[in-house]
């Protein structure tokens, strides 16, 4: 049961393997206290726990039953280093699993079309260990590839490929926990379902290859595996991306409702305001002329309702309404709004997306002043046309770190999920209209500048 053959030793390699593997997709999780502690201990535990594993018997079944206990192991060794849902662990879990099974399927064509997998070195296991370390094993270790500076040297160059190829592949699809798994309760069950049938296919495979050893068998099953798991991993990640971009999308489209109906609230309001002003401007210029008031305190009264009186021309109506009603806030907040805009250049653009547009580039804006000081509190904005081209930009100071995400800042709120859709629907707006979008955060200065094709003036 603990003989020390082949498949002994490849159950230490196989956790090896599939711990590298889950490590290039885990580490960017969220980490529980004491983490290297815990990170050394799950390593040492899961090598551990794979060499105790008796080896009752070396059947298909019974040899794909010990690399899911190992794998199941695995993943209990990911929750207890993160901070995460055990449906993340189980991700990557998967994830990793994937890529350890396509550079063992990889390095396996590899020695099948070299002859090395007729080497048997089963007998040498009692005399030198080493020598028949199985880098690869058939029939559940009845046979192994010989340990050499040759077969090692491919060995690492093969997993190494594989494994670089997998990160490059996974790591711009990771932004966050969320990343890490599926909403679709049904693609989640495909995955694991595919996944083992895998598993199951190849113990069989390796069983019959230590009876009857048939080289095209072996090569067409392992290109079958790896198609296997790269529709896996697709799932995984494309999919679930397709899924988040949509849910994404939605956000955005009721963000994009909302403020079109805040637009036509905020029109009728101001224009309100307007009329009550100019009312009011009036009535006081004759109280003041017929009564005792002192004039100082007329003018006073006077220069607050011009402040709210104060309208931003700009020869667009949508832009003047947006900035007529953000100039207020700035006001009150103590924020210094200057605007060098050309509204006109904007006609090419409807009401609604020029108010979702400014309304978000300067809400951001106001939201990044106001942790500074009242006399560092200054939003720049402007709209101009050189070449043929529109230019929008817009500057701001601001305190602390940026950290960004797919090209965008990420929200600095706690409720990712409620919050972080404003720059997205700038983007998708700039996207809209065909324009292109980019932003520099140097010395202190948040620089966020739009361009728009002359196919737009």
């Amino acid at each position: 049961m603990y003989e020390l053959n082949a498949f002994f030793w490849y159950k230490a390699l196989f956790t090896v393997e599939l711990i590298i593997a889950e490590m290039l997709i885990v580490l960017h999780l969220r980490r529980r206290s004491r983490f290297a502690l815990r990170a050394a201990a799950s390593v040492i535990a899961c090598i551990g726990f794979s060499l105790a594993i008796p080896v009752v018997s070396h059947s298909a079944l019974y040899t794909s039953f010990i690399y899911l206990v190992i794998f199941a192991f695995s993943v209990g060794a990911i929750k207890f280093c993160f901070k995460e849902s055990l449906k993340t662990a189980v991700f990557c879990g998967i994830a990793g699993y994937t890529a350890q099974h396509v550079a063992y399927a990889l390095f396996e064509i590899f020695v099948v079309a070299t002859g090395l997998s007729q080497i048997d070195t089963s007998n040498a296991a009692g005399s030198n260990p080493i020598v028949a370390f199985p880098l690869l094993a058939y029939g559940s270790g009845q046979s192994t590839i010989a340990f050499n500076p040759f077969t090692v040297m491919f060995y690492l160059g093969i997993y190494g490929v594989a494994y670089f190829a997998f990160y490059k592949f996974v790591s711009p699809r990771l932004r966050s926990s969320d990343s890490v798994h599926l909403r679709s309760t049904a693609l989640f069950v495909l995955v694991i379902f595919i996944v083992l049938i895998d598993i199951i296919i190849s113990a069989v495979v390796s069983e019959y290859s230590s009876i009857k050893f048939d080289k095209v068998y072996i090569v067409m099953q392992n290109i079958t595996n790896i198609m296997c798991c790269m529709l896996c991993l697709y799932i995984q990640f494309n999919v679930a991306l397709l899924r988040r971009l949509e849910s994404d999308l939605a956000a955005v489209e009721k963000l994009r409702d909302r403020e079109a109906a805040q637009f036509e609230l905020m029109k009728d309001n101001i224009n309100r305001i307007d009329i009550k002003c100019h009312d009011l401007k009036h009535r006081i210029r004759t109280i003041g002329a017929n009564s005792s008031i002192d004039p100082e305190a007329v003018e006073e009264i006077e220069k607050l309702i011009v402040v709210y009186d104060s309208r931003v021309r700009t020869g667009n109506k949508a832009l003047d309404t947006i900035l007529t009603e953000k100039s207020l806030l700035c006001n009150d907040e103590g924020i210094v709004l200057s605007c060098m805009a050309d509204g006109e250049l904007l006609s090419f653009m409807t009401d609604g997306d020029i108010y979702s547009l400014f309304g978000n580039l300067v809400d951001n804006a106001i939201e990044a002043v106001m942790k500074l000081e009242r006399d560092l509190r200054s939003v720049s904005l402007s709209v101009k046309s050189a070449s043929g081209l529109v230019y929008v930009g817009i500057y701001n100071r601001y305190d602390g770190q940026i950290k960004f995400e797919g090209g965008l800042p990420l929200t600095t709120k706690n409720d990712r999920a409620e919050h972080g859709y404003g720059m997205k629907s700038v983007r998708m707006l700039v996207e809209k209209y065909g324009g292109e979008m980019k932003i520099k955060t140097e010395g202190g200065i948040f620089e966020l500048n739009i361009v728009f094709p002359q196919s737009c003036i």
